[in-house]
């Protein structure tokens, strides 16, 4: 989505361009917060089904985790960057522990980086919806 700003005295072309550029960028990473919450579910249902050793499933999910991390520290979203930390560190534990779908650390970083994800707000990416700028 191309974001259309009056040109403020002084600012040049390419300081323009580049603000639009970081726009367009900002819109992925608002994209992606929710595709990634979208997965979160899927790995929620997986574990849920999952049967003695999950090693495998929290491997995928650790690094899906990592990825995230990485995404949300670019774009300085601490809050997901702390809780797609918190879950990657409780998956590769899970995964060393070669423990089952019910580990309680991994669920309750999964909830806690899905509820953070939930509450972003589409507008600004990396904030929730009470922290938005006016």
């Amino acid at each position: 989505m191309l974001s259309i700003r009056p040109r403020r005295p002084g600012r040049t072309a390419s300081a323009v361009a580049l603000e639009e550029e970081f726009d367009s960028l900002r819109d992925e990473f608002s994209a992606r917060l929710q595709r990634d919450r979208v997965q979160l579910t899927v790995f929620a249902a997986e574990l849920a089904r999952a049967e003695g050793d999950s090693t495998g499933l929290f491997e995928r999910l650790r690094q899906f985790a990592h990825k995230a991390r990485g995404v949300a520290a670019i774009f300085q979203s601490l809050q997901v960057a702390d809780a797609a930390r918190s879950l990657e560190q409780a998956a590769a534990a899970a995964a060393s522990g070669h423990s089952n779908g019910a580990d309680p650390s991994v669920w309750a970083a999964l909830v806690a980086l899905t509820d953070v994800l939930a509450g972003m707000d589409p507008e600004h990416p990396g904030t929730s919806t009470g922290d938005a700028p006016t």
